[in-house]
């Protein structure tokens, strides 16, 4: 049927070529049978078509190779000019019989071809000249395109092993359209139509990545398959990976609606769920119940006593400080109970006020207006081919089915590293950004010429300094848009008139030029860096399903109260190490317990990644910075900046929303080592000092207590979601207490047993109190949970909770130091610092582990050695009356100095 390359006869009535850019496979191609040589004295004037290599600058490797490589001699030269112009790295012509019927079913000046009945919609130009000088209504990410005077199919993928399999695909499509219906449709915008010169195209076609080049000359990334094949029964319902079989909703099916439907096109209705505060509310019962025992104990020694007992009133202080340190424990005691005989269907399939168990339905939604959506993506130092091009690789499918859907997106990158990395490197990211339609803004690096990147975590400061950039920016488009209609002579109220898209480029180009120089060469900028109605925010190591795009849209049009919906997220693993494993398992269980913390009525929490965000709701919480001089979105004064994005937006009446009906496609990296994982729960215990308490220093003139817990006490939010707030900062303090605590109890039980007030609550007591609810308790009920969601049946949950439970014990036993320093750090102010978490596995070895080790643990291990030493000749050789040798202070403490020594090990490991 088709003939890809050359035919295997020497016809030239079915030529193909094939155009390379920085591939070495061209070889390859042309000996294959895909590109058997067809005899040029045979080509007609009309039919010079061949192979063209082309190696992109960036990536030259010697002075002396030819960055342009052309077979036969006589090939059109406006294909080359094509491919410079739309940057391809492999084009490649096609014609067939299948491709002359189809182009002769073309219309005078239609400009696309919908295949198969809309499913796939190919872009028409009129010649390859026009393609290579004034046409703009083809782009990269179209993959194919209908040249109607040459009379071919041009396609185009990142490498030749792609290409190929891409033209048999297109050849599919092509007979798809002879038996399906193949009629003209409105092209799709690209971008938003008054306000982004910068457009994202609408790819209905794209080569599959069946053997993706392994060198870094492909620096485009592959996107999605070839074709999309649609199936009725699953209309909307979207798609785990870009290969699954999904179907848009046909327009004129949309049209036609149930008298059911056309009652459900009315706001959706979102309970209020009230099972969560039910828990709260039992929780708090019980601890008051616990603390009165103590007070109580308290005032009949008073009574008792009289006025020599005066002295015990002092212990009540200590009330509010293990109310605040027990409330997690008590309320995981009370969502075991739930956990084994609660409610479940809420968790299920709800959809509350803060929670969305089941996907939005498209047919409740048929005259949406889809919105643009911008990916913003924060970025440091991360690698480009290890971590940057597989995330990217993940967007483009998403940005792809939601453009085939209607809407338009556009991925902007917050480039902190830019500056930093080499030059070579620099380029490389830029090169790749360009070759991926990537708008990105870069900031100086921190202490150039006195600029100063604010914050521990810097990630707050670079997003906010992309997005003031952003905002300049748009001012001045704005100004140049308004000034040339007014050259024009049309009204500012005059919508029938608009800017042709290509002067509308121009005027872009021309603002980012005159902001660039404005910043005198401290910035650096690139691409379609504008911002649309909603933000993605995710990591550079992330993953995305492929239908989030359009569902999130969905889920914002019914709900204009909502600010935030953060994504329930799985994990993205690397190296599938057993710490990666284990890590793994837990940040599931978290997310587990949020999504039955939430989906039973509690407040969504918003983690700062795998979360959409309203940008008018954004910019309603913008503050000036200090200096009066910048907008700003997200706090640099804090780590947890997106905790204080989340409270600031709740406090003015929006609403943030856990969606889980990805399960848990949303994938995120984790921690790859113990070190890494360590400098996360640091940075979290310093996140939830810096909300609670001032340093120490300020509490003269600012008191002991920050604005922002005045601002949880009084705001609006639930009281029952307050207590969540306070009772899981409260985790961290207990757990960086417990090694304190336990050293205190060594010494007053050992030496003090006798004088120790009966009030005086020993660490044995809590002792098995803990080992019982979270080695035993916890763990089945949350395998039962599970078995009752459908995650997993009750033994193969079970299982998974034992098998890392000797390694929690360790970790968590070994936390405490480091959270405690954390906490000190920010009380006292201490020198603390955290660089961005590994993303790729680092080379390693046993000396390269043993130095790591000892960076990381010399205080612990300095501490804890001497320490052990103390306890045995306390127990053993000590003067009688200075023995330690009770049960109940060795215990606790020996639990505290074996997980703090022991952790180094594992970190060898």
């Amino acid at each position: 049927m088709a003939d890809h390359g050359a035919s295997q006869s020497p016809a030239p009535s079915r030529p193909a070529t094939a155009l390379v850019r920085g591939d070495t496979r061209s070889h390859r191609m042309q000996q294959s049978q895909h590109s058997n040589p067809f005899d040029d004295s045979k080509a007609t004037t009309d039919e010079r078509l061949g192979l063209v290599s082309w190696r992109p600058p960036a990536f030259e490797l010697h002075a002396t190779i030819s960055a342009t490589a052309v077979w036969p001699a006589n090939t059109y030269p406006e294909l080359a000019g094509a491919c410079e112009k739309l940057k391809l790295t492999a084009a490649f012509t096609m014609r067939c019989e299948v491709a002359q019927h189809v182009l002769e079913k073309l219309k005078p000046g239609q400009t696309e071809m919908a295949m198969g009945g809309h499913d796939t919609i190919l872009p028409v130009v009129e010649s390859l000249h026009e393609l290579a000088t004034t046409d703009t209504s083809v782009v990269k990410r179209d993959y194919a395109c209908l040249v109607r005077q040459e009379g071919v199919v041009l396609l185009w993928a990142q490498s030749m092993d792609g290409l190929m399999q891409h033209a048999s695909q297109m050849e599919d499509t092509l007979m798809g359209s002879l038996w399906g219906v193949a009629m003209p449709t409105r092209r799709m915008m690209r971008g938003m139509d008054s306000m982004s010169p910068r457009r994202s195209v609408a790819p209905s076609l794209a080569p599959s990545d069946y053997a993706p080049s392994r060198d870094l000359n492909s620096f485009a990334v592959p996107t999605v398959p070839s074709t999309y094949h649609y199936t009725s029964d699953k209309a909307f319902m979207g798609t785990n990976t870009p290969q699954v079989d999904v179907k848009t909703l046909d327009t004129d099916e949309m049209s036609v609606l149930d008298a059911e439907d056309q009652e459900a096109l009315g706001p959706i209705k979102r309970p209020f769920i009230l099972t969560h505060s039910l828990m709260i509310g039992l929780a708090s019962c019980l601890i008051i119940a616990a603390q009165s025992v103590e007070v109580g104990q308290i005032l009949l020694e008073v009574h008792a006593l009289g006025r020599e007992g005066l002295n015990r009133l002092a212990m009540l202080a200590t009330v509010p400080i293990f109310l605040f340190f027990g409330l997690f424990f008590f309320t995981i005691l009370v969502v075991c109970v739930f956990q084994l005989v609660g409610p479940i269907q809420d968790i299920k399939t709800g959809k509350s006020k803060f929670y969305s168990a089941v996907k939005p339905d498209r047919k409740k939604h048929p005259n949406i207006e889809w919105p643009h959506i911008t990916i913003q993506m924060p970025v440091y130092k991360e690698g480009l081919k290890g971590v940057i091009q597989p995330t990217v690789r993940s967007l483009l499918p998403a940005i792809a089915h939601y453009e085939q859907m209607g809407g338009s997106a556009n991925i902007f990158v917050c480039e902190d590293g830019m500056q930093v990395v080499s030059p070579e490197i620099a380029q490389l990211r830029k090169d790749f950004y360009e070759a991926n339609g990537i708008g990105w803004v870069a900031r100086p690096p921190h202490n150039k010429d006195g600029f100063v990147r604010a914050g521990r975590f810097k990630k707050a400061s670079n997003m906010n300094y992309a997005l003031d950039f952003t905002l300049r920016l748009e001012e001045e488009l704005t100004a140049r848009i308004t000034a040339r209609r007014h050259e024009l002579g049309w009204a500012d109220d005059d919508f029938e008139h608009q800017l042709d898209l290509d002067e509308e480029d121009r005027l872009y180009d021309d603002a980012m030029a005159k902001i660039l120089a404005d910043d005198q060469g401290k910035t650096w900028a690139e691409g379609n860096v504008r911002m649309g109605d909603i933000i993605l925010i995710v990591d550079s190591d992330t993953q995305v399903p492929v239908d989030c795009l359009h569902l999130a849209a969905l889920e914002m049009e019914e709900s204009p109260e909502v600010a935030i919906i953060q994504h329930a997220s799985g994990v993205m693993q690397v190296t599938h190490s057993w710490f990666e494993n284990a890590i793994t398992y837990f940040t599931n269980l978290v997310y587990k317990a949020i999504a039955f913390s939430v989906g039973n009525g509690d407040m969504a929490a918003f983690v700062g990644h795998n979360a959409f965000l309203r940008w008018k709701a954004l910019q309603s919480i913008r503050f000036k910075s200090d200096d009066g001089t910048r907008d700003l979105f997200w706090s640099e004064s804090h780590v947890s900046e997106d905790f204080d994005v989340a409270l600031r937006l709740q406090t003015n009446g929006f609403i943030v929303r856990l969606a889980t009906y990805h399960n848990g496609d949303f994938k995120e990296g984790v921690s790859l080592t113990i070190f890494d994982e360590l400098l996360r729960w640091e940075k979290y215990a310093y996140g939830c000092s810096e909300l609670l308490f001032n340093p120490i220093h300020k509490w003269i003139y600012k008191g002991i207590f920050t604005p922002m817990v005045w601002k949880i006490l009084t705001s609006n939010i639930k009281t029952t979601a307050k207590f969540t707030i306070f009772g899981y900062i409260g985790t961290y303090y207990a757990i960086a207490s417990a090694f304190p605590l336990s050293l205190l109890n060594y010494f007053v039980i050992g030496w003090y047993a006798t004088e120790v007030d009966q009030v005086y609550v020993d660490s044995w007591r809590l002792f098995p109190a803990l080992v019982a609810m979270f080695q035993v308790i916890s763990p089945i009920c949350y395998a039962i949970y599970r078995h009752r969601v459908g995650d997993a049946n009750f033994f193969r949950a079970y299982w998974e909770g034992l098998k890392w439970n000797a390694f929690f014990i360790v970790f968590f036993g070994g936390l405490s130091w480091h959270l405690s320093y954390a906490l000190l750090a920010h009380l006292f102010s201490l020198p603390i610092e955290w660089a961005s978490t590994a993303k790729e596995i680092e080379a390693g070895g046993f000396f390269v582990s043993i130095e790591n080790v000892w960076k990381t643990y010399k205080w612990v291990i300095m501490f804890n050695v001497p320490l052990c030493v103390g306890m045995v000749y306390l127990g053993q050789f000590a003067p009688y009356d200075w023995t330690i040798n009770t049960f109940v202070a060795i215990v606790p403490l020996s639990t505290q100095l074996a997980g703090h020594l022991l952790l180094p090990l594992l970190s060898i490991l």
